[in-house]
Formats: structure tokens, C-alpha cells, sequence
């Protein structure tokens, strides 16, 4: 897989608290709670979230609504 395949596969946690259209609060009690997977340690200051795990949340527990 190239290095730019990946890259879109993972987001901000700006980016999810968009999708989701959440405060940046709202989406860590979600991470808290284990509602969504702890994103990924990319260094340590950098994290991402998985692109599948937020379609997951997003077609399944909110509904197709809220789906890209």
C-alpha cells in the first residue's frame, strides 16, 4: 500500500469532530466511553483516527443520515 493510501484513511480529530458534527469535548467522552476506538499513537503529539471505524459509527449508530 503507498504512504498516500494511508494518509487518507485516517483523520483529524478535527476531522471526526466535523463528520460527526460534535464538539471536541462530545468526541473525547465518546473515546472515553469506548463509543469509538482510541485513535492511533502516529507520534506523540500526533494522532488519527481509522476512516473505517468513524464510517462504522457513523452508518450504524447514527443512522444513514449522517452518512457520506
Amino acid at each position: 500500500m503507498k504512504r498516500f493510501d494511508i494518509q487518507l484513511q485516517l483523520l483529524t480529530h478535527k476531522n471526526v469532530c466535523e463528520l460527526l458534527e460534535v464538539s471536541d469535548s462530545t468526541l473525547r467522552r465518546m473515546v472515553q466511553r469506548g463509543e469509538i476506538n482510541q485513535p492511533q499513537n502516529i507520534t506523540k503529539r500526533t494522532v488519527r483516527y481509522k476512516y473505517s471505524d468513524i464510517q462504522h459509527l457513523i452508518t450504524n449508530i447514527f443512522g444513514a443520515e449522517h452518512a457520506a
